[in-house]
């Protein structure tokens, strides 16, 4: 709404005044949203409102011309105005640390460098997630979602899969056994 504001008391820096008709037009806005605006610059002492036959215009005041304005009746107003508007940001707020929640996960599952010690139990856990109803999985799924680099996971992991998994021909990429890459495996 502030850009709006201020738009329109660019706009009536230039023509000095313009009507809600105008100001429709100019913004690109409904007629409820320029009777808002126009009210925000009216409650701050920027502009004055006049009536027209058919509707209204808005005339800028001078700098001279400016005297704050304490109105009681636009005081609820401006107060539920304040509220609606701070409930607005939590929410915006709320939104972003969900976001930065979510991405700091993201990092944290896609950047975590596995270490060697743990490595194995973490490739059982992901072996447990991403297997079928037979118990079959993929190694380059696993690998993918462990977030490591196939010469880390292969190097690091190769002799673990064959000492605990049957290992089946087939897949993107796997492990070399007598010339035929086993990219497919099942717990024994």
């Amino acid at each position: 709404m502030e850009e709006y504001v201020n738009k329109l008391i660019g706009k009536l820096k230039e023509k000095n005044q313009l009507t809600r008709g105008d100001i429709k037009k100019l913004l690109k806005i409904s007629y409820e949203d320029v009777d808002a605006i126009v009210e925000v610059i009216t409650s701050r002492g920027l502009a004055i409102k006049e009536k027209t036959p058919n509707s209204y215009r808005v005339k800028l005041i001078e700098l001279g011309e400016r005297t704050p304005k304490i109105d009681q009746s636009r005081e609820k107003d401006k107060m539920d105005y304040v509220i609606k508007l701070e409930e607005t940001n939590n929410e915006m707020l709320k939104e972003l640390m969900s976001e930065i929640r979510y991405i700091k996960e993201y990092l944290k599952i896609t950047q975590n460098p596995v270490n060697f010690p743990n490595m194995e139990k973490i490739f059982d856990e992901y072996y447990n997630k991403v297997k079928n109803a037979l118990g079959v999985a993929n190694l380059k799924l696993i690998r993918e979602q462990m977030g490591v680099t196939k010469e880390e996971f292969y190097s690091k992991l190769s002799n673990y899969v064959q000492a605990n998994y049957e290992l089946i021909p087939g897949g993107e990429e796997g492990i070399l056994v007598n010339g035929t890459i086993c990219g497919i495996i099942r717990r024994r």
